[in-house]
């Protein structure tokens, strides 16, 4: 007897410590836990009438009987149908005399998965057999086997709490899931319907409105959404903050998630203007300025730009500073440019540094430093202002203000090119072309011209022009017909240069065609419109040659005005035609002590055909009184 209880306790010991040395088997379904329940129920039905004590076995069922009960309408919500029943388990299901319950059982559970380890471990022995029954339920009345049956049982009843918890747990999860969707859909409901967010109707703060507001803009923490966004800065608008009205204006105006509404937008801006708000005031001005979808009011917009500076704004600041440098609205006042750029600048705004250093680099409103131009473009540089490191490359490349250095130069070129400045891919192409890098060159001229750089297509057209050879052979053969394009399209841009260069080549082509004159006259004007005095040298030669002119006749009047502006203005070579007028009487009346001053101050200021005059006249031995004229030479053709 004593070794028989030795022998159960090695027994029960050895069955404790198995689990522990056995791996934990896949996630088991709720199907297999149907089979051990039919099992056991079909036993227990077989077995009941015979024990005398089958108390805690049903007390075993029931529970998870009423377990399944209380959970009855979740299981069914998240379980599936099964197609069709094994024929094994449909036989048990109907044999058992709890064939309702095994049927709501088997209906509910089948696709539902459990990661019991008990269960698990138990399934493979739990069959009749196991349990005493054999093939014709037969009982082998052993105290142990009942014995068995009970803490199969009691396995069971854990393995269905482990399926209930998990059950519990899906729901919950999937219940979070669905609580967001639909937080979702009554978000988009309401914006489209325009009836407002429940958390806003609890919410006064105009404040929290809009940083919520912020939030979806740049989807910081929720789903980025412009529309939700709108919403959230109408409701803070509502509650009068200005700068959800300034934020409904840039929607407006940049069509940011809706239509662009400009009369809406300037509604906003306006709304948030009479509240003192700087940057609404700063986009009203700017709108004024440039007269988008308004009537352009420079005076407006000044008056815009100096509350908005007043209230702190530096990008009003520098745009003010901007109107006063250039007479926008207001008087030319130079040097109080300057004093709005110093402010902008010392509050350390880079578009203000900029234009502080082009003032000293100008001379504009200050005395020329060009050491103070570069100290202040190389602040505004460091921030990361592409305009700022376009015009420190300038410095380091003419040396003005700072050692030359082309390296540095070629360096904050490419700084700016690489932000798509068009001015500075420009002049990084430029240098590369001075190094004979021709095709790289061309390369960044075509980038250049593609992010709007009038010049860049004057230097395409120049390359055109002469051609371009290495050492092995020509790279790009001389195009006239494609460079006189490309002048014309950076002519078109209103590139001075190009207009001034394209009348050059239609006047002097070997074969010339016809209107090329005409042409050559209208590009021309554009030039001689903006101020260029070497185009109204150009100018003038033509007219004395009569070339555009009615008739073809020499205009000498209106060459002679030409070339007395550009005198003027100090230019050289308009000295120098304006001397030939007063020395041959073209278009005035003939003055050679006048043209004799003329010459020399025009060589004075650089002219090499003044100062070769100068020495022909003096190797020449005059009469007294004589009127002996030197021949004149014009330059139409030569000038670029």
């Amino acid at each position: 007897m004593r070794r028989q209880q030795q022998q159960q306790q090695q027994q029960q010991q050895q069955q404790q410590q198995q689990p522990q040395s056995q791996t934990v088997r896949t996630p088991v379904k709720v199907s297999d836990v149907n089979r051990v329940l039919l099992e056991i129920c079909e036993s227990l039905s077989r077995i009941g009438a015979k024990l005398r004590d089958n108390g805690k076995l049903k007390d075993h069922m029931s529970e998870i009987y009423e377990s399944f009960l209380n959970r009855k309408d979740d299981i069914k919500a998240y379980s599936k149908k099964p197609s069709s029943m094994s024929s094994s388990l449909q036989t048990l299901a109907e044999n058992s005399p709890d064939h309702q319950r095994m049927s709501d059982i088997q209906w509910s559970l089948y696709n539902l998965y459990i990661s019991s380890t008990t269960l698990s471990q138990l399934l493979s022995p739990i069959s009749p057999a196991s349990l005493g029954i054999d093939s014709k339920f037969t009982l082998v009345p052993m105290y142990f086997k009942r014995t068995r049956l009970m803490e199969v049982c009691a396995d069971v009843e854990r393995a269905w709490n482990a399926v209930i918890m998990h059950l519990t747990l899906t729901i919950a999860h999937e219940s979070s899931g669905t609580a967001q969707n639909v937080t979702k859909n009554l978000h988009k409901l309401a914006v489209a319907t325009g009836a407002p967010d429940w958390d806003d109707l609890t919410v006064d703060d105009g404040r929290l409105l809009f940083a919520r507001g912020e939030k979806c803009v740049l989807g910081l923490g929720v789903p980025k959404s412009y529309d939700l966004a709108f919403k959230a800065y109408t409701a803070s608008a509502q509650c009068g903050n200005p700068a959800a009205m300034n934020m409904l204006g840039v929607m407006c105006e940049t069509g940011m998630g809706r239509e662009m509404d400009m009369v809406a937008a300037i509604k906003w801006f306006s709304q948030a203007a009479q509240k003192n708000s700087s940057e609404a005031l700063n986009n009203l001005a700017r709108i004024y300025e440039s007269g988008k979808s308004v009537q352009r009011d420079p005076t407006l917009a000044y008056t815009f730009y100096l509350r908005a500076a007043e209230l702190g704004s530096p990008d009003a600041m520098t745009s003010l500073g901007y109107m006063l440098e250039h007479g926008l609205g207001k008087d030319r006042d130079e040097e109080l440019a300057v004093q709005w750029y110093t402010v902008a600048a010392a509050a350390g705004f880079s578009r203000g540094m900029n234009s502080l250093g082009g003032c000293y680099y100008r001379g504009v409103g200050v005395e020329r430093d060009y050491g103070e131009a570069v100290m202040w473009y190389k602040k505004a540089a460091e921030l990361g202002n592409p305009h700022a490191q376009n015009n420190l490359g300038i410095c380091f490349e003419e040396g003005k203000g700072v050692m030359k250095d082309l390296v540095l130069a070629k360096t904050w070129y490419k700084a700016a090119s690489d932000a798509k400045h068009a001015n500075a891919t420009n002049n990084l192409g430029y240098m590369l072309l001075l190094e004979k890098n021709w095709m790289e060159a061309l390369k960044l001229f075509h980038l250049a011209w593609s992010l709007g750089s009038a010049d860049a297509a004057c230097n395409i057209a120049t390359i055109y022009e002469t051609g371009c050879n290495d050492e092995h052979g020509p790279l790009v053969d001389e195009n006239i017909e494609l460079a006189l394009r490309w002048y014309r399209e950076a002519s078109e841009k209103d590139s001075t240069k190009a207009q001034i260069r394209l009348a050059t080549l239609l006047t002097t082509l070997p074969s010339p065609r016809i209107h090329d004159a005409e042409i050559a006259i209208t590009y021309l004007q554009k030039a001689v419109d903006t101020g260029s005095l070497e185009a109204m040298t150009l100018m003038g030669q033509m007219l004395q040659l009569g070339i555009g002119t009615p008739g073809g006749e020499p205009d000498l009047p209106g060459a002679f005005e030409l070339f007395s502006k550009g005198a003027l203005a100090g230019h050289a070579e308009s000295l120098f035609n304006l001397a030939n007028c007063f020395e041959t009487g073209a278009g005035v009346e003939r003055d050679y002590d006048r043209a004799c001053v003329l010459f020399e101050e025009a060589a004075r200021l650089g002219s090499a055909e003044a100062l070769e005059r100068i020495e022909l006249r003096n190797s020449i031995a005059l009469d007294a009184g004589s009127e002996m004229s030197l021949p004149r030479r014009s330059r139409l053709g030569t000038s670029t």
